[in-house]
């Protein structure tokens, strides 16, 4: 039975590997092109992807934008699943010579370019996607961000369970009249498949994201300080045009002691000193997930908004988990939205600390 999984290798042009761009491989031809693009407009999605058979014409469905490159790849795979089921034996035996030349090239792609699996790779978000902590999350984002420039960063880090709190979605009496739009949004969400990319798409909030993957795992432990200052600075420069930021960690806060840059789980984690370099010279919110740290919750709130700096706010959310969002720089708009929302949400066990 012929193969028909699909591969993607980086592309090589005279020589030259380009990073962020890949060719896209099915039974040895080319099919398609991934990439990122440089210097995306705001609002426009970073990564573009495009389907095309050799001697078949291309329709406007057969290429668009994503928001990362799992977001690209699972577009890409269903728009060729529509193309090659209208396709017979006959029409891709390789009689073309455009088919034969297409082979031709694809086996002269240089052999150390590693081949990488269209299989989706989740992340803690999206195992996350639409549960009570995303609607508590982005009703915040939202209520805390008229007139402000948003930008998000995620914190990504790979998990492919599934999980999170979603009961609340069947009882639309309690929820929906908190912000009826963003239930009716993230319902829909649930009821397809949750990731961090549908989010985006389904502009629950207008940002500029930084989607880059935060996974030291195949980082040599002795790299994994350097990798991890180098992937900081590239959040900082996505951010740089935003006077609102918010960062979601895993597992939220921790201190700067320099041995836990090199563990893997650090990948889950926000140190102190990104936390507030990230407000530097404006607004950052920071998620944390409360631990069992002695003195309860609130001891432990007191704790993290006393490292933060003066003037650090938090809003503390106990719907099914426990989560604490602190929110460094507040002004005095930000200050009063926070303590409104809090008022709106307190008979679902928010409220606020400062």
């Amino acid at each position: 039975m012929p193969d028909e999984s699909l591969t993607m290798r980086a592309t090589v042009i005279a020589g030259q590997r380009y990073a962020d761009d890949y060719a896209v491989i099915w039974r040895g031809m080319w099919i398609g092109r991934i990439l990122r693009g440089a210097g995306a407009p705001h609002g426009t999605p970073p990564w573009s992807w495009s389907c095309h058979l050799p001697g078949r014409p291309q329709g406007n469905d057969d290429r668009g934008n994503a928001v990362d490159l799992d977001d690209a790849k699972q577009q890409f795979k269903a728009a060729w699943a529509r193309i090659r089921a209208g396709l017979s034996e006959a029409d891709i035996a390789g009689g073309s010579p455009d088919c034969r030349d297409q082979r031709r090239g694809a086996r002269e792609i240089r052999p150390e370019v590693q081949s990488l699996s269209f299989s989706r790779v989740g992340t803690m978000q999206d195992r996350y996607a639409g549960d009570v902590g995303d609607y508590v999350k982005f009703a915040l984002l939202r209520h805390l961000g008229p007139g402000r420039r948003w930008g998000i960063a995620w914190y990504l880090h790979p998990d492919t369970k599934d999980g999170g709190h979603t009961k609340y979605l069947r009882e639309p009496e309690r929820w929906r009249q908190l912000d009826h739009k963003l239930f009716d949004l993230l319902s829909a969400i649930e009821q397809r498949q949750r990731s961090v990319a549908a989010l985006q798409v389904a502009s629950i909030i207008t940002a500029n994201f930084s989607n880059d993957r935060l996974d030291c795992s195949a980082v040599d432990i002795r790299e994994r300080d350097i990798w991890r200052s180098k992937w900081f600075a590239e959040v900082l420069r996505k951010l740089s045009a935003c006077d609102l930021v918010f960062a979601d960690p895993d597992n939220g806060l921790v201190d700067d002691r320099q041995d836990r840059r090199r563990r893997a789980g650090f990948c889950k984690q926000i140190p102190l000193a990104e936390a507030k370099a990230l407000a530097v010279g404006r607004t950052a919110v920071i998620y944390h997930h409360n631990t069992r740290r002695k003195g309860g919750h609130l001891a432990e709130i007191g704790h993290w908004m006393e490292q933060l700096g003066t003037g650090t706010i938090a809003v503390r959310a106990n719907a099914y988990t426990c989560r604490t969002f602190f929110i460094l720089n507040p002004d005095h708009e930000i200050r009063n939205r926070a303590i409104s929302f809090c008022h709106r949400w307190k008979e679902h066990l928010v409220s606020f600390v400062g």
